[in-house]
Formats: structure tokens, sequence, C-alpha cells
């Protein structure tokens, strides 16, 4: 049976729910960049996505973010994809920000398998849950729910597979896998998140945009193990992806994944 998401998830534009008190204000750092909350007319905290480079964060959005020596961790490995929460204290110029780094993670990021030459065991078959989806950067970002044992330390291989066989210029059909290495005592439900390289299935097309569908397994309502669904367009060009890109959710990852 094929569950889908259409209803329960807005996979494509998946956003974090900001609760604040009346006498805070919305601000955004551009026109399509994350939203901030302020705390005062000078401080406000942001949360992005994006690469390391020559010490600063170039953004799934197009903007600069310049860490303050102040910063958690402001020596950053160049080409390294991270999370960031940050305060923003200065805007330099239209997409340059020089901001103080609160926390920060690497994220996974994975080459997608094809599917007419993996290896279908090692894949593994067990439950992972698709929280939230958003495209940014050229990647396929997935936020994940993954049974897990806390006591356990086991680092659990997530792929994305990618059907290379069926497959055309017009639709990506995609596969989440999961194998937890037979962790699978069902003690709680924890939370990774990984980005999965889309260019390189997209290859050169020259159409605009690319259909996605994504499958993977997880419970339905009453606990029975069912095929989810949710599909979505990709957009070719940085303007029109912008406009599709979701929001990174806040909370750190508990399960450790590969």
């Amino acid at each position: 049976m094929i569950m889908d998401c259409k209803d329960q998830k807005k996979m494509w534009k998946s956003g974090m729910t900001l609760l604040a008190c009346l006498s805070f204000a919305l601000f955004s750092c551009s026109d399509d960049e994350k939203k901030v909350y302020v705390y005062s007319p000078h401080v406000s905290y942001a949360v992005s996505m994006g690469e390391a480079s020559d010490g600063n964060i170039m953004t799934d959005k197009g903007n600069v973010l310049v860490p303050d020596e102040s910063s958690v961790g402001h020596d950053l490995t160049d080409g390294e994809r991270v999370f960031v929460n940050c305060s923003v204290l200065e805007r330099e110029d239209e997409h340059t920000y020089r901001v103080r780094i609160n926390k920060y993670y690497q994220l996974l990021t994975k080459e997608m398998v094809r599917a007419s030459v993996s290896d279908d065991e090692e894949l593994g078959n067990d439950p992972v849950e698709v929280k939230a989806a958003w495209f940014g950067g050229g990647y396929l970002n997935v936020r994940l729910g993954l049974e897990y044992n806390p006591s356990s330390g086991t680092s659990h291989l997530i792929n994305m597979v990618y059907d290379d066989v069926k497959s055309t210029s017009d639709t990506l059909y995609l596969t989440l896998r999961h194998n937890a290495f037979a962790d699978t005592v069902r003690t709680e439900i924890g939370t990774a998140t990984a980005s999965f390289n889309l260019e390189n299935v997209v290859g050169e097309t020259t159409k605009e945009k690319v259909y996605v569908r994504l499958r993977w397994q997880w419970y339905a309502p009453g606990g029975r193990l069912v095929t989810w669904e949710d599909k979505g367009y990709y957009y070719t060009s940085s303007t029109e992806e912008g406009e599709e890109s979701g929001e990174p959710e806040e909370s750190e990852n508990s399960v450790n994944i590969q």
C-alpha cells in the first residue's frame, strides 16, 4: 500500500514553526533568506544551511555569512556543509552579513546510489520517516525520523536510491533506504539530517524543472508498515529553486548516520 503525503506533509516547502511574544518582530536577511527573530532593535537570530568557504558560509540562498571571532567553532573546514544558528551582528551589503555563530553541526552529504549497480542487501530495508524535505544548494535535504537504541552508539546507514532505469529527463524516481545494522530495539524515535546531491542525477537537462517522486517505508496510523510517497518539482535555475526551498529545522541530530 502506498500512502500519499499530499495532505500530511508539505515536503518541498517545509519550514519551522516560529513562536514569538507580541513584542518580537520577524526580520529577514534578504527577500528569500531564512526568517529570523528580532529580540532587540540591534540583534537578530537566524538559522541557515550552506557550505564553508574561506572561513565564511555560503548559504543555499546565495548569501554570505562572515563569522565573528566570538563565534562557536568559527574555524570551519572548506567544503564542509553545515547547519548554523547565528546572531546577525551587521549587514555589510545586500547579501553579506557579519554573524556570531551560536551553534553549528556538519551535515552528512552523499551522492545518490544508482539502483542498477546497488547492493540491495547492504542498503537495508529498515523503516525511516521523512519528517521534512526541501531543495537547496543543489541538494535534496531530508530531515529523518529513525528508530534507534540510544545506548548502542550504532551508526545507521542512510542512502537515497536513484532509479536510473525508470527515471526520465522529466521525472526522477527516488527511494530512501535505511540499514539500522540490527539496532532495531524500538526504544526511541531519533532524528538526523542528510543532504543528497541532485545535480549529478539531473545532469545536463535543458528543462527548467524536473518532477521528483520520493518513496520511503514508515508506519501508518495503527502501526502497520507501509510505503509513503511525496512529490515535487526541482527547478534547475537557482532563482526558481530558491522559491521552492524550505527551512531547516533547528533541532540537532540524535542518531549517528553514515
